[in-house]
Order: structure tokens, then sequence, then C-alpha cells
């Protein structure tokens, strides 16, 4: 697990290779430890990631005869709303319908299609998209890929004779499409849509592998599809969560998305920090596939000794939210501060904890990179599974001065040490929100978490998060407004 022998093995395994396209800089094989690299790169990545995220903020979609959407009645407004995570599509309906109503506009009704994945949030779970996109999704990523294609035409065949039925008129009979993850998904919705009948206007909001569950001999195919709806279709307005996953549409598809982060308004006021230090600080360690994997469980350990050992069971308490645990928001709005280690980087939980304004830990970069190219090597969303590129995102990645790729070489975790480097899973963190949000705090051992804990002025950091959301909460309310006009 250390980083720096990590480096030194690739660099050795790369001395006198020849460089291939999106190779890392020689200078980090330079004899240096991975901390020094890091620190050598880190105002870069930093700036970078920055101008990234600036520079696709969201903006007013245009003129509204192009990317706004305009309903049939001026006074209602029916949302079909479709995917396959019922926790995204209903962050993104939720803040897209209440930026309408902070507008004006009350009478919009929502109904959910697909969304198998956690159906009881939204009582679909024996619905037919549903029940067709979990036959097709559920072990794609242990299935063969003869087996996945297969399964794609089935699906294909599937999906056409049910739109074709007409059914549901629900679904058909909508002013608006809110699609998210996956595209693939959204445009086989597009592409299978009955002849005869309008094509309906749809706003798409991805999280996650822009190739989620595409087969191999379609990866192309889907990308220019993808590069089509962004910058050919009237009818289409594709949105993203976050600048990490613009970042990946750009090298991929050489388009330029804008990203608006998930809200999840109906947190909003929930947590209330503590007037006074609290004689014993209660903090949550946030649900996390990681943190019951052998990493997360020894990291678990250490934590707990360096309680017992400084004697300070008094004054800090720590839950961990494991399986087979379940707290309600409420429940978790009642601790003082919450810890997250995400295996994904775009894990909505990041996002309902920030929109509550509790003061939130997360690891530092080398923390990071030990969980998402290590422990999450195979299910990583920066896995060699999702990743393809056309022209156009090749040029583009190399326009905006990319110091490497965007996704893991090695296909193993065999493969990692002479395939990728540390440093480059590290560039990966500088792309995320947990740089470009302010007020965060970050730890790098469980050392600095107890240390950073026990000396946090939680109220303050609190009413800075608060302030943060504000601003960006303004900031996506108009854009949804502009997008419906």
């Amino acid at each position: 697990l250390a980083l720096a022998p990590w480096l030194r093995e690739f660099c050795r395994s790369r001395a006198g290779a020849v460089a291939r396209p999106g190779e890392p800089s020689p200078a980090w094989c330079s004899g240096r430890s991975f901390g020094e690299v890091l620190l050598d790169n880190r105002v870069h990545w930093e700036s970078l990631g920055g101008a990234i995220y600036r520079n696709l903020q969201p903006v007013a979609p245009g003129p509204a005869s192009s990317l706004c959407f305009t309903g049939k009645s001026q006074d209602s407004l029916r949302v079909s709303v479709l995917g396959t995570h019922s926790g995204l599509s209903m962050a993104v309906a939720a803040a897209f319908t209440q930026s309408l109503r902070e507008g004006g506009k009350e009478d919009i009704s929502l109904a959910y299609f697909g969304h198998w994945a956690w159906c009881q949030n939204v009582a679909n779970c024996e619905e037919p998209l549903a029940e067709m996109f979990r036959a097709y999704q559920q072990d794609w990523a242990e299935t063969e890929a003869e087996n996945n294609a297969a399964n794609f035409e089935t699906l294909v065949v599937d999906l056409r004779r049910f739109l074709g039925a007409g059914e549901p008129q629900q679904l058909t009979a909508s002013d608006l499409l809110l699609c998210t993850r996956p595209f693939l998904f959204c445009w086989l919705l597009r592409d299978l849509w009955p002849e005869g009948q309008a094509q309906l206007p749809m706003l798409h909001y991805y999280s996650g592998p822009l190739l989620f569950d595409v087969p191999v001999n379609l990866k192309e195919q889907v990308l220019l599809a993808f590069r089509r709806t962004v910058l050919e279709s009237e009818l289409d307005l594709v949105v993203s969560s976050s600048a990490l996953q613009s970042a990946w549409m750009m090298v991929m598809a050489g388009v330029a998305v804008p990203h608006v982060r998930p809200h999840a308004a109906q947190l909003r006021g929930l947590y209330e920090p503590p007037v006074n230090a609290p004689e014993k600080l209660r903090a949550l360690v946030l649900r996390s596939t990681w943190i019951q994997s052998p990493m997360g469980e020894s990291f678990r350990a250490v934590l707990a000794k360096v309680l017992r050992a400084n004697s300070l069971e008094g004054r800090l308490e720590v839950d961990w939210l494991l399986s087979g645990k379940f707290y309600e928001y409420e429940d978790i709005a009642r601790f003082h501060a919450a810890v997250f280690l995400p295996e994904q980087p775009d894990k909505l939980t990041f996002w309902e904890q920030y929109e509550m304004s509790m003061p939130l830990w997360l690891p530092t970069a080398d923390f990071w990179v030990r969980i998402h190219a290590i422990g999450e090597h195979r299910y990583s969303v920066f896995a060699h599974l999702w990743e393809a590129d056309l022209p156009e995102g090749a040029a583009a990645a190399e326009a905006c001065g990319l110091p490497a790729p965007l996704f893991l070489r090695s296909e193993t975790l065999h493969e990692l040490p002479r395939a990728d480097s540390p440093v480059t899973a590290a560039l990966w963190f500088y792309l995320t929100d947990h740089v470009h949000f302010p007020h965060l705090q970050l730890f790098g051992s469980a050392a600095e978490l107890v240390s950073g804990l026990l000396s946090a002025d939680l109220a303050g950091m609190s009413r800075k998060m608060d302030a943060f959301n504000a601003q960006n909460w303004r900031a996506s309310s108009a854009f949804y407004r502009a997008a419906h006009c």
C-alpha cells in the first residue's frame, strides 16, 4: 500500500519505453518520493481543476428556439423521470422542480420510470422499465463481454416493443423527460421512440462513467451519439454532476458540458451545530463499501487504538454506519460531525452531507489514491473498463493540458504498479468537488482525524458551508429556470 515504492516500480518498468499518448511527465520519475512529486505538482493541479470547475459553471442555456424547454401548457408541467439510481434522480428532480416553483410555476407533477436500484424510494419495483433495466444491468461487471452484447440486443428488442405499444401513456404524454444515468438508456429511449409520435424534450443529468454498462463493441457509437446529443440536438440539454464528470465528457467526446451539483434541498437546515464545544463530540463515519474492506477495517482498528492510547474515549465517540445499520437523515443530523471515506468520487452522500451544512472530514490526496486506485480498483469509476475516446476528445485533453489520463490503464490489480502511476491517480483528486468545495476538512491518518475533530470550530464551519450552499443554489436555480421557458 506504500505509494513511494509503487511510484518507483512504475518508473522502473517504464524506463526506456516509448512514451504513450497521455503518458505522465518524465519529471515524475526523477528519483523523488511520491510525497515530493505531489507537493511539487499540487498547486498546478489545483489551478487546472479550478479552471475546469469555474469555466464549466452553468450559464443560461440560450434562446428559446434552441435550448430551453416549453411545456404543452403554460400552467402545468408533467415530468417523466427516467434512470436507474433512484437517489440521484430524486435529488435532481427535487432541485429542478424547486427552482421552477421559485420562478412561480406551482403545478408540477413527477412520474418515475426505471430506477430498479432502491426502487422502494419511488415505489416502482415492478414497473416494466425497472424490470428491463434490472435484467440488463444486474451482474453486468461480472458477465463476459459476449454475453453483455447479447443482453444488449435483447434490451433493444424489449424496449422497442414496449415503446411501440404506446405504454405507459403517462410517459408518452409528458411535457418533459428528465433522464439520469446511464446515457446508454437515455440514448436508446430517444433512438427507439415510436415513429409518428412527437419526440419530447429531454434534460439529461449524468453522474458516473459516461460509458457505464456499454458493450465494448458499441463504445465508439455511443460516444458519437453523446457528442451529437450535446452539440446538435435542439431537444436535448445535457448537464453533469461535477467538474470531474465534465472533464470525463471532454476528454472522451470533445464536448464542454456544464456541471450542476446534485442539490438535496430537503436536507437544508436539518443540522444544527452545537453552540458550545460538546463535552463529548459524536462523529459519524458515513456508509461506504471501503470502510468494510480489509483496508477500511485496518483503519477502523488503528483509530480505536489512537483513542485508547490517548485516553480520549470520553471526549470523542466515533460511530460507523456499516451494512445492516440504518439511520434516517434526522438521526445523522444529530451527530456533531461527519467523516466520509468514499469509494466513488461521485457518490451522492457527499453532496447530501454538504447540503446539510454539517462539518465534513474527507481523506487527503494520498489517502484518496489508496482508496480509489487500490481498494476499489476493479469497480472504480476510473476503471479501464469505462475508457474510450474519440479523436475530438483526445485533442481536447491535449489542448487543456491534462498531464495524465483520467482512467486506469491496468485491467487487473496485478498490472497496476507497471501500468499506472500513483501520481496519475492523485491528479484525479484535484478534479473533484472534494477540493473545489470550500470549508471541507481533510485528514491523512487516524491521528490527524482525531486532532481535527477535537479542535474544530463546528459552528463556524457550518455557517460558512451554509453561505456557500446558498450562493451555489442561486446559480443552479437560475440555470434550471432558464432551461424551462
